[in-house]
């Protein structure tokens, strides 16, 4: 709300300043409209629809939507269509009759009932893909076939996610010989050294020497890699970029062009990512553990952390830090007593096992209900590290009271 409170006296919108901070509050958690006090129950209703019946909207939309698809149709088919004449003017100049004029042609699109059924399948296709929006490259792809640029953590990672969600094939693409062998010990089906054979055409065997690649993933960061990945795929296939780009890069649009495929950049994260990734791992599915190759003390984060990460790279995915380690005695002497603590809650029968380890929201402890969530600041908006601070800021709070009510009912008078 504070975002909309600036936003309208700067843009002159101040009469409508009430409407901007009820938008304000819903999209904060647009599932959750129908406990916003500030909403009246016809805006629930309205919110509500938006969610549970995204169909239900004004006729002119839908004809709008009817109309500029099927102009798109003919748009594509009329480019076709002069490709086409291009060809025969290449023909006739060689020697080969022309029929009809390109006027008469293209008014065949329309009155040609075999051509008139291909401009109405066209805007069909144009219309799914206009209301449907821009869904997941893996998600209606059975058994895709993907290749994975770069061996680091993040590609490891993905490699793990693809095989989890049932690809058929997952090659990986990696420089360091160490990285590699970590590829193949996270089970990617094939591991290719770009410095020696043709990614493509090696990827494209791998794949049967049919049909290229369906998706490719470049975690690598490199130049050669988004090159290559955008080369690599099929026809109308995808490249996925996850990495995170240090500068500017030469790119050529026409890599992705010649072949209509689609490139789709990837940041953060949904909840639903997140519990999926957590169920994955609960059956089994996803075997991080191999990920974490050194575990140091928090003593020793610059020289065994940071700089292994530098000059060793190659040799590490991800390195843990014990945070006790390099504790003052009395920050060591809190943590002996919490765990005494919860020993003798558990004995006395007052706190369960399942309790002693339970993991908690830290919404729970201070938040406007108990599963509150501290809001991602990179989806926040202008203010989203002010808020997520905030939210940090109150929850801590109350968890040390919490904490505090809970020593004082074990130890009663004898706290100081």
């Amino acid at each position: 709300m504070r975002s909309s409170e600036r936003y309208a006296p700067a843009n002159g919108l101040d009469d409508i300043l009430p409407i901007l901070n009820k938008d304000a509050l819903a999209a904060q958690n647009p599932y959750r409209t129908d406990q916003i006090d500030e909403l009246n129950a016809a805006e629930k209703e309205r919110f509500l629809n938006e969610i549970i019946r995204p169909w239900r909207q004004p006729w002119l939309l839908y004809f709008a939507i009817i109309l500029n698809s099927i102009a798109a149709a003919i748009q594509e088919l009329f480019f076709i269509f002069v490709q086409t004449e291009q060809e025969e003017i290449l023909l006739h100049e060689s020697g080969f009759p022309i029929k009809a004029s390109v006027f008469v042609r293209f008014v065949e699109l329309i009155t040609n009932p075999r051509l008139r059924q291909a401009v109405q399948a066209t805007g069909i296709v144009m219309i799914d893909q206009q209301m449907s929006g821009t869904p997941s490259p893996i998600a209606n792809i059975k058994e895709p076939k993907c290749v994975v640029f770069g061996g680091g953590p993040i590609g490891l990672a993905v490699v793990q996610v693809l095989l989890a969600r049932g690809a058929k094939l997952v090659i990986c693409v990696e420089v360091a010989k160490k990285r590699q062998e970590f590829a193949k010990e996270f089970v990617a089906h094939h591991v290719i050294d770009p410095t020696k054979p043709d990614v493509v055409s090696t990827a494209l065997e791998l794949c049967g020497g049919q049909q290229p690649p369906d998706i490719a993933f470049d975690c690598g960061g490199v130049p050669q890699s988004i090159e290559t990945a955008c080369k690599v795929v099929k026809s109308r296939g995808a490249v996925v970029n996850v990495a995170i780009w240090e500068k500017s890069i030469p790119f050529n649009p026409n890599w992705l062009v010649f072949r209509e495929a689609s490139y789709k950049g990837v940041l953060g994260y949904q909840k639903k990512d997140f519990e999926g990734v957590i169920k994955a791992i609960g059956e089994g599915k996803i075997k991080p553990a191999p990920m974490i190759t050194s575990r140091i003390q928090m003593d020793r984060l610059v020289d065994d952390g940071y700089w292994a990460l530098i000059k060793e790279k190659d040799k590490h995915v991800k390195i843990l830090v014990d945070m006790r380690a390099g504790l003052s005695d009395t920050a060591k002497v809190n943590v002996e007593d919490l765990r005494d603590l919860v020993k003798r809650a558990t004995k006395k029968g007052s706190l369960s096992g399942e309790e002693a380890g339970r993991v908690h929201l830290y919404g729970e402890f201070g938040g406007k209900t108990k599963k509150e969530e501290i809001g991602d600041p990179y989806y926040g908006g202008r203010d989203g590290f002010e808020v997520a601070y905030e939210q940090v800021t109150k929850f801590g709070k109350a968890l040390l009271q919490h904490i505090e009510m809970q020593v004082r009912k074990e130890l009663g008078s004898n706290v100081p």
